[in-house]
């Protein structure tokens, strides 16, 4: 009775399975939802900014996967940062990472941020809709 998604991920001794949980997101029919998975193994900590501090995901933990949050469709920039401000995580930031993200009405989607080498600001995003 539960919806899951299973992620081969890389770890500090090969490859591991995560199991992520895909809860639902209350939303109504006029907007969608967004979350962040951090699939790093060596990444730390984690920022996301979707669209001028619109939605912020803070210090998102390496194997951490967000909540949902609500968000109007659109196009969108984000950014992936590091830093140690949390309160105000685009002040101060190394930024790792910039795209555009684009979302459609009454859908969930989901940023998976892996490494693509064994630095810590490797990072790539695959964006996944449901």
């Amino acid at each position: 009775g539960t919806t899951l998604t299973m992620a081969i991920v890389n770890t500090e001794s090969g490859l591991g399975l995560k199991v992520i949980s895909d809860t639902n997101c209350d939303r109504n029919r006029n907007t969608s939802c967004v979350r962040v998975g951090n699939l790093t193994y060596s990444g730390g900590p984690l920022n996301v900014v979707i669209g001028n501090r619109y939605v912020t995901f803070r210090n998102v933990n390496s194997g951490e996967v967000t909540d949902f949050a609500t968000i109007f469709p659109g196009e969108y920039p984000y950014t992936v940062s590091r830093t140690n401000n949390t309160m105000y995580p685009v002040w101060g930031s190394t930024t790792l990472l910039q795209s555009a993200l684009y979302l459609q009405r009454d859908k969930n989607y989901t940023i998976y941020l892996f490494q693509y080498n064994p630095s810590a600001d490797a990072i790539k995003a695959l964006i996944v809709e449901d």
